[in-house]
């Protein structure tokens, strides 16, 4: 693998999974025009792609990540009590972890449909019309929607299947997952940062299943030792741009300026459906 295709592909995926413009429709749509795309024979890359992601989250949520891992393990050895969500006894990280299983289960369900939906990546005005449909999700969310204060503590698993409804719609390619599950947050009167927060944790289950199953395909595979170096440079882009795109997408949702990345997909959108009838 060449490395500029390497960085190109690093970067590609550090900004479009925590920037809400849809890692998918990118994708989609850059290998639909132009052909760009992780080559056959490349699953050790694609694995880095995505242990690039789980780290950056890391970097970002150290703390809340080690909180939620030491109360889940007190909680299996029968250090916290059995206590039901709803009474609001349990620690907030341990509620947190419960409430990201409950908002897990539409995803799973959605399983059986996961190839189906896929194939859609293969229509260029589909995928752009998603992204525009995002746009203006995006929009609504920051100009009309008054931001609550709820948090983990006071959110209920209902709140979390509506999210989880929302993330499994996101499959759908060109649905930004990170800005549709934030957005269905904050409609449900969460807190600014907490609806990031909770978009980035609910992200997590499936970011560890893609792990598990590009771990497989690595093998089958093998390591290209001849790409080392371009893996090398691919993987440390996409933790760096990871890293930054989250943190400017918590404070773009602080500040109210999600219209911005609205507007960009709107472009990009229009531009694409134009593009397709040209090309």
């Amino acid at each position: 693998m060449p490395v500029l295709i390497a960085l190109l592909l690093g970067l590609l995926q550090g900004l479009t999974v925590f920037l809400p413009i849809s890692e998918t429709g990118h994708r989609a749509l850059l290998y639909n025009l132009f052909g760009l795309d992780v080559p056959e024979g490349h699953g050790v890359f694609t694995l880095l792609m995505h242990i690039s992601t789980l780290i950056s989250i890391s970097l970002v949520y150290r703390r809340e990540l080690s909180a939620v891992l030491s109360d889940g393990a007190d909680f299996l050895r029968g250090r916290i009590p059995d206590d039901p969500v709803s009474e609001g006894r349990m620690s907030g990280p341990m509620r947190l972890l419960i409430l990201v299983v409950i908002g897990t289960l539409p995803l799973v369900l959605s399983v059986p449909f996961s190839a189906r939906i896929g194939a859609l990546t293969a229509y260029t005005v589909f995928v752009s019309a998603a992204m525009i449909l995002t746009g203006v999700i995006l929009f609504v969310s920051d100009k009309l929607i008054v931001t609550g204060r709820r948090t983990e503590r006071t959110m209920t698993g209902v709140d979390a299947l509506f999210i989880g409804l929302a993330q499994a719609i996101a499959l759908i390619p060109g649905v930004s997952r990170i800005g549709v599950t934030t957005s269905v947050g904050l409609v449900r009167g969460f807190g600014k940062d907490f609806s990031v927060r909770f978009a980035v944790f609910l992200s997590l289950p499936s970011v560890l299943v893609s792990i598990v199953v590009s771990l497989f395909s690595a093998f089958k595979d093998g390591l290209q030792l001849t790409s080392f170096f371009s893996y090398l440079i691919g993987f440390i882009v996409s933790i760096a741009a990871g890293y930054l795109a989250l943190q400017t997408f918590r404070i773009c949702v602080r500040k109210r300026k999600m219209r911005y990345f609205a507007v960009y997909l709107f472009v990009v959108g229009i531009v694409m459906i134009i593009l397709n009838y040209i090309v």
